[in-house]
Order: structure tokens, then sequence, then C-alpha cells
């Protein structure tokens, strides 16, 4: 597989992303616009993410990002 890049995410400039390799197509982004976003990866050429949830709740971007062991929990702090 010879990966290429295409267009960034829409919407936010991305800071740092977090994976588990338990769950290898869920990915955790933070932007600058003071959320994270969880995304759900495809194999699709047209869309290589599909956003499933935006968080909400920093009042400054976030310093590190982290998904729990079971990636039923995102840790943030900023």
């Amino acid at each position: 597989m010879q990966l290429a890049f295409h267009e960034p995410c829409r919407g936010e400039q991305n800071t740092l992303i977090a994976t588990n390799p338990k769950y290898p197509d869920m990915i955790l982004s933070s932007s600058r616009d003071v959320t994270l976003i969880v995304w759900k990866l495809t194999r699709d050429d047209a869309s290589y993410g599909i956003p499933q949830k935006r968080l909400y709740g920093h009042s400054h971007f976030s310093s590190d990002v982290v998904l729990s062991s079971d990636g039923n929990y995102a840790l943030s702090f900023s």
C-alpha cells in the first residue's frame, strides 16, 4: 500500500493526533479551534475519514491527547 496526501481535514488545523493499535480504524485529532474529533478511518479514496464525535471543553488548544486502551475515553490537556 502506498500512502498519498490528498487534502487536509476540512475546518480544522490539526496539532495532535492520537491512535490506539487495538482500534486501527479510529484516530483522535486535536486542533487549534480547541476541539477534539474522533474519526472513523475508511478505505475509500473519496474520504479517508469520517468524523464521529466532536468534543468541546477547552479554552486553549490541547498540549497532548491520548486514547484509553479500551477506546472508550479520550484524555486531553491544554
